[in-house]
């Protein structure tokens, strides 16, 4: 099974699936050979992804869900975030080649950025598209100061420390620059000798930071401890809990989210919700429980009047999260509402 954008489709596939519309109405179904006049029908109606038979291909059904144009708010933030990846982009190369970073240099990248953050409601949807495999410690160090000075932000972070928030997320992995690229981008499972390199960066990025003088304890204590964990089981230091800064605990929990949404070459990115489950389900002495539950909140507060499949094989619609159980929101389904909290058999496998 392979998924193509609609732009993409060419004359003579074979759909592997009957294609429905989001009202539900079949437009082609399974084993259709597209020709011209398919192919000039889908696309103007809907934008989206379709999926085409490939070998042992499965013949389920699927939606095709129409995509919405970016909002000027949403085109000037996917601006600010190309602008800031190529300040962190020159950043890694100065270390690199052996100078340290300027002071400037850090606060002009996060005023790019910063503005754009405080004012944005949804960034998980300016996010989406941003993150390509190529550049991905330079995106994702960008996509970290993101979620970090939001977090920060719903947490009730004073804005005098949001912005030091905002440096630490986006100075996070600058040590990686120290890192020899073979073993940074390597495809497959990195040797324990590998991964024992890996496991210096943060070390790394404490040196490089601290050359910069930002004159903020925490910004280093972020770089340096952003690979702890609550039981003392992380890195570099193996740190308990009442040793991690506030600011390294955020950090690591928009770190790891980043990196399990993220496509990357040894696996497939997490779709949003079964990130949120994959958080949720972490042991309680891995991450900041107070940290994570406000980033589910917040994606959480993001979905309703999404559809999702349900594991029942229906389609529903969000109507409601609660704040003591996100995960399990209120949905609709036709003309019946079911309270995901009662009924614990019913999950959502996906967003449509």
């Amino acid at each position: 099974m392979e998924s193509l954008d609609i732009s993409t489709l060419q004359i003579g596939h074979t759909l592997a699936r009957d294609i429905y519309d989001i009202q539900g109405r079949m437009l082609l179904p399974k084993g259709s050979v597209l020709n011209d006049t398919t192919v000039a029908s889908i696309m103007r109606v809907h934008e989206g992804k379709i999926y085409i038979a490939t070998e042992d291909a499965a013949v389920d059904s699927i939606f095709i869900i129409p995509s919405r144009p970016d909002t000027p708010d949403e085109i000037r933030f996917k601006q600010a975030f190309a602008r800031t990846v190529g300040c962190v982009h020159k950043m890694m190369d100065d270390v690199v080649n052996g100078h340290i970073v300027k002071r400037s240099e850090v606060h002009d990248a996060i005023t790019i950025i910063y503005p754009e953050v405080i004012q944005s409601h949804n960034i998980l949807r300016c996010l989406q598209g941003l993150k390509q495999q190529d550049d991905y410690t330079f995106a994702h160090s960008v996509s970290v100061c993101v979620l970090s000075v939001k977090l920060g932000q719903l947490m009730g972070i004073p804005a005098s420390k949001l912005q030091h928030l905002g440096i630490a997320g986006l100075l996070h992995d600058m040590g990686k620059a120290k890192v020899p690229l073979d073993i940074l981008n390597k495809p497959a499972r990195l040797t324990d000798e590998e991964f024992d390199e890996i496991k210096k960066h943060p070390v790394y990025g404490f040196r490089i930071v601290r050359d910069i003088e930002l004159n903020d304890r925490a910004i280093e204590l972020a770089v340096l401890q952003h690979h702890e964990r609550l039981d003392g089981t992380g890195y570099p230091l193996r740190l308990g809990a009442d040793k991690l800064h506030l600011f390294s605990s955020i950090v690591a929990v928009a770190d790891v989210f980043d990196a399990i949404t993220s496509e990357r070459k040894y696996r497939p990115r997490f779709e949003l919700l079964a990130a949120m489950e994959e958080i949720a389900r972490k042991p309680s002495g891995y991450l900041d429980p107070i940290v994570s539950q406000k980033l589910i909140q917040y994606v959480m507060s993001m979905v309703p009047g999404e559809d999702v499949l349900l594991n029942t094989g229906e389609i529903a619609s969000i109507v409601m999260v609660f704040d003591n159980e996100p995960l399990r929101p209120l949905v609709r389904v036709d003309e019946r509402f079911i309270d995901l909290r009662e009924h614990r058999q019913i999950h959502i496998e996906n967003r449509l």
